[in-house]
């Protein structure tokens, strides 16, 4: 399955940067032309050379912070689909999330419906909220054979052990219940839904106008879109 686009307005702005850096260029060429011919004095060229080179670089420094944004959410993802789930602690240990960070990915996830996380504050754990309330039923100890009839949570079963040998029943076991779970999870009503939206109110001539005539007043348009969930993941 493709990965969702988390944070469409990464590209919006890191575009919106390029098409900048283009104009600026354009702009300071005809300025040096009209330097030359002293059709304007240097000192307003340069005055205005500087004074444009802000837009550029704001929207691209913008465009950079979203996607390592969006980067950091993958990388959470990854992780969570690799173990099922996560001590927080340990993680907020181990890299560079913060508490803040690590729940804006989450966030981030589960509304793009890449995924569906739960942070069990009370254990500070992260889990995935479909296999966490999803079990299944162990009939047979792999290591000694005998008939046992255990009820588990999928993310329990790598951690319990047959009530008569009591050797666990293994991550290996674990794996196939969990991988045969997501095959059937992905294609739950909800996160699908939550992949196929696409409803913006969000005006790419508006953001380029109000872009090229006070930059600020572009990205504000954007994120305001963006925060209101008006601009499609």
């Amino acid at each position: 399955m493709a990965r969702p686009n988390l944070l469409r307005i990464d590209d919006i702005l890191l575009r919106a940067g390029g098409v900048a850096c283009l104009l600026w260029l354009l702009g300071a060429a005809v300025s040096l032309a009209l330097v030359a011919n002293e059709a304007i004095q240097g000192s307003s060229a340069i005055a205005w050379t500087a004074l444009s080179t802000s837009a550029p670089i704001a929207l691209l420094v913008a465009g950079f912070k979203v996607r390592r944004r969006e980067r950091r959410a993958w990388a959470l993802h990854r992780l969570v689909d690799d173990h099922v789930e996560l001590s927080a602690s340990d993680l907020l240990r181990d890299s560079d999330f913060t508490r803040a960070t690590l729940d804006r990915a989450i966030r981030d996830l589960n509304n793009a419906g890449a995924a569906y996380l739960v942070w069990d504050r009370k254990s500070d754990v992260i889990q995935d909220g479909r296999l966490r309330s999803t079990r299944v039923d162990i009939e047979d100890c792999p290591s000694c054979g005998a008939k046992v009839s255990v009820t588990l949570r999928v993310g329990d079963v790598a951690g319990a052990r047959c009530p008569y040998c009591h050797d666990p029943f293994g991550a290996e076991r674990h794996n196939e219940e969990k991988a045969q779970l997501i095959d059937e999870l992905d294609t739950d009503p909800a996160i699908t839904s939550a992949r196929n939206r696409n409803d913006s109110s969000f005006s790419i001539p508006i953001f380029a106008i109000l872009t090229l005539f006070f930059w600020p007043l572009g990205i504000g348009y954007a994120l305001w879109k963006w925060q209101a969930g008006e601009l499609p993941l």
